[in-house]
């Protein structure tokens, strides 16, 4: 069985005793209570009564009394739980007799007619004073038997309790499983290795490795897809139509995303304001602009190129492309090989269908 909170202990009610000094009126438990209701408290073997405008308050480990018991009186108080860490909840039921001459059994029901019924915890009251456990028996979990006959028209009061466990719980010391969902309304702490069988949906992102946004478990592995066109270094685009062909995927993996794309332009195209003939070609549109001061420079190829004017070398062969970032920039840069007279493609060498098919790699933290 599991249990929420401290396993229970079984045995008797908890219980603390003081000494009336005649002044003092305050007094140190030895357990929280949540309040004067959740003990029981005789003076003298008298039971008091709780409450602010009777005979004592309680709360937390502070036992206040309306006036000082008198010097000398013992103080017993019961507790029936405890406001933190709780071990047991007692179910608590009063029984009232009114005796006849000489009687000393209890039993059956009482004069409200509640049938008696008890665990191993009672207390027996006799015209409002405590009896000691010396003057009375109990048997068979339903019979009080006094040791000297009642008078008649005595009241005989018995409170009796049963501990009792929910079953419904699982335990803070041993653990255990919830067999339903569980909803928390503010943070979970875990420590230790956490294992999960079925998905884990969180609407505000699971982080990993602390607390900042960049710890964004979307940050580490993310995929999607992404437009490229031609460009000019800030981004913006070198001509007015948009690309026949503008077919592009990433997948990110912690610091470093992975892009491929294929971009055509369409049949015809016009230029604008952005484009110089003499300027750099760029591709524009990366899902992920490269970090700024990062002089990690990275290369990715071109597998396929249609409709590029000029890049030729002295053979009039055609020379391969390769990308290259641009730190702080969301844009890669259309360059040669070394050894060809022109290091970058320029403006001039784009127009109508021109087409690459292209990868590259590059960091992004």
């Amino acid at each position: 069985m599991a249990y929420l909170g401290v396993d229970p202990n079984v045995g008797d009610i908890t219980f603390q005793k003081f000494t009336g000094t005649g002044s003092a009126t305050s007094f140190t438990l030895s357990q929280n209570v949540a309040s004067g209701e959740a003990i029981l408290v005789t003076v003298g073997n008298v039971l008091q009564e709780p409450g602010v405008t009777a005979s004592y308050i309680a709360q937390g480990t502070t036992l206040t009394f309306s006036e000082a018991p008198a010097n000398g009186d013992d103080i017993v108080v019961r507790f029936l739980g405890r406001a933190v860490d709780q071990p047991l909840s007692f179910a608590m039921q009063l029984f009232k007799y009114v005796a006849t001459a000489n009687q000393t059994a209890f039993t059956g029901a009482d004069s409200a007619g509640a049938i008696l019924a008890f665990g191993s915890d009672v207390d027996v009251y006799l015209n409002g004073v405590h009896l000691d456990t010396t003057d009375f028996t109990l048997s068979g979990g339903d019979t009080v038997t006094l040791a000297s006959g009642a008078t008649v028209n005595d009241e005989l009061v018995i409170r009796a309790f049963r501990a009792f466990a929910a079953t419904d719980t699982v335990s803070k010391a041993s653990g255990g499983t919830f067999s339903g969902g569980v909803s928390m309304g503010s943070t979970l702490s875990v420590t230790g290795t956490s294992t999960f069988t079925g998905a884990i949906t969180s609407s505000g992102g699971i982080k990993l490795g602390g607390t900042a946004s960049t710890n964004l478990l979307n940050n580490y592995v993310n995929d999607g897809t992404w437009s490229p066109y031609f460009s000019n270094i800030t981004g913006d685009a070198i001509f007015n139509e948009t690309p026949a062909i503008q077919a592009g995927t990433y997948q990110r993996v912690g610091d470093y995303v992975y892009l491929n794309a294929y971009l055509k332009n369409a049949a015809s195209v016009t230029t604008t304001s952005s484009y110089s003939a003499s300027s750099g070609t760029y591709i524009g549109g990366l899902p992920f602009a490269v970090p700024s001061g990062n002089t990690n420079f990275h290369a990715g190829s071109v597998g396929y190129q249609v409709q590029l004017v000029g890049g030729y070398d002295s053979t009039n062969l055609s020379v391969p492309i390769t990308l290259i970032t641009e730190a702080s920039r969301s844009v890669l840069r259309m360059s040669y090989p070394l050894g060809v007279t022109t290091s970058q493609v320029l403006n001039s060498y784009v127009g109508n269908n021109t087409g690459l098919i292209f990868s590259i790699n590059y960091k992004v933290t």
